[in-house]
């Protein structure tokens, strides 16, 4: 498995009160996040298990740091949130990653996800 950056046109990362992890919704902006690319089928089906059935797979063109755009499997909720907070990838760090790595762990998904 490999992970690059990709950047995700046309939606902005929020958070939701009382729950710890962002979702995307539609914005005018730009998301940074990781892609990873040879996930197996098995860690697939971890995944989509994990995000549950609040999201669903969406394919979305993102863009890799030579430029080019390529196709990329995105989670997003199915109903979008009625209300948004903002969301700071540094106080969850240091808030609620530990919490998180465990529930990963638990799934199994910690070997898919190396680097959160």
């Amino acid at each position: 498995m490999r992970e690059r950056t990709a950047w995700l046109s046309g939606y902005a990362r929020v958070g939701m009160p009382g729950k710890s992890y962002p979702t995307l919704v539609d914005a005018m902006q730009s998301v940074t996040g990781g892609l990873f690319e040879g996930i197996t089928v098995r860690q697939r089906r971890r995944i989509i298990a994990f995000e549950g059935v609040e999201y669903r797979e969406a394919i979305l063109p993102v863009r890799v740091e030579t430029g080019a755009e390529i196709p990329a499997r995105v989670f997003l909720p199915r109903r979008p949130p009625k209300v948004t907070i903002p969301w700071s990838y540094e106080r969850w760090q240091r808030i609620d990653r530990a919490r998180f790595l465990r529930a990963l762990n638990a799934d199994g998904l910690l070997s898919a996800t190396k680097s959160v």
